[in-house]
């Protein structure tokens, strides 16, 4: 099944090796995927270029789509079965398939202060946010 097919396809994206920056696409050709590998690796030193999700957003994404537009038609999923469904009957036309984020690659931006693209971090099950970020002192 397609769904099946999303999943295998994820997982032999397989890990990160030194700094490549590579993506997936499904439904640009009906039944088939295709791997996007960035042609120059990013500038060394920088994070948050080197981060698939911000290298898509801001390479990808963003020369093709305004700011305005996005949220419109831009859906983040991490149900295969559904992205399959939506491209195969048209709903969708074309799914990135990205791998997570590395926990060094997210420090790493996000302790320089830098934001990455909406959704790059979006998880599931999704924790109580006060549990999370909640500091419990002498005055809340």
């Amino acid at each position: 099944s397609t769904t099946e097919q999303i999943e295998q396809f994820a997982i032999e994206l397989g890990e990160r090796k030194d700094d490549e920056v590579v993506f997936g696409l499904y439904g640009k050709e009906p039944g088939k995927f295709h791997i996007a590998t960035m042609k120059s690796p990013p500038q060394a030193g920088n994070a948050l270029e080197y981060s698939e999700y911000s290298y898509l957003h801001s390479h990808v994404i963003r020369a093709a789509v305004d700011v305005e537009r996005e949220e419109q038609i831009i859906s983040p999923h991490h149900d295969a079965g559904l992205i399959a469904r939506q491209i195969d009957n048209g709903e969708a036309r074309m799914a990135f398939i990205m791998r997570p984020v590395p926990l060094n690659e997210f420090v790493s931006i996000v302790t320089r202060g830098w934001r990455l693209p909406a959704k790059t971090t979006n998880f599931f099950p999704k924790p109580p946010a006060g549990a999370v970020i909640q500091q419990f002192g002498e005055t809340l």
